[in-house]
């Protein structure tokens, strides 16, 4: 269900609408192996999704994405204890 919130956007106050969204691949996350060997893991999760009426400066409508960041990393040689 959508709802109507401001945010702001580089500086300025904008009207725009919290939409509702599904995560199509809820468990993906992206790995990189670095030169020593361990492994850098990072996913990505959206907590909000708001759509407004404004345009980047490419014409583009404007999302405003909010979400966190989870790291797990693993040094070269170990494994999960699962």
């Amino acid at each position: 269900m959508s709802k109507p919130v401001k945010v702001t956007h580089e500086g300025k106050a904008i009207e725009g609408t919290l939409v509702t969204f599904q995560a199509l691949q809820p468990d993906s996350w992206l790995e990189y192996q670095l030169e020593t060997g361990g492994i850098v893991r990072l996913k990505v999760i959206v907590t909000d999704v708001i759509t407004t009426k404004e345009k980047t400066p490419t014409g583009d409508p404007l999302v405003v994405v909010k979400s966190a960041l989870l790291v797990d990393f693993k040094e070269a040689g170990k494994t999960d204890a699962h």
